[in-house]
């Protein structure tokens, strides 16, 4: 619910609605939480408090450095497995080749 206790200037500037004079804003975050609501149907949306953003963070690193690097074996066997499909029509053709030539020459060094 959208009132004038739950909009401060932190709020507005993490969802991209701040320096608008009031009723804009009230605009801005509505349209948001519309946007929200036909996406996630069924969901709800809450702001975090900078408490609860630095410890999804601290979570979020402490999995990653437990997650050990794939080797180049691995890497090789998941590749292989994947099904091969046409690139996606908005990608441009020189987009395409450079990957393409990026995964070559890593596949390249040692």
């Amino acid at each position: 619910m959208i009132n004038s206790k739950t909009l401060s200037q932190e709020n507005l500037g993490q969802i991209g609605c701040e320096g608008l004079k009031k009723p804009k804003q009230f605009d801005c975050v509505w349209n948001i939480q519309k946007q929200v609501a036909e996406e996630f149907a069924g969901y709800t949306m809450r702001m975090l408090s900078p408490a609860e953003i630095a410890q999804q963070e601290a979570d979020y690193t402490a999995l990653l450095q437990k997650w050990q690097p794939a080797s180049a074996a691995k890497v090789e066997e998941i590749l292989a497995t994947r099904e091969l499909v046409e690139p996606e029509p908005e990608l441009r053709p020189e987009v395409v080749a450079r990957l393409k030539q990026k995964m070559a020459a890593a596949r390249q060094t040692p």
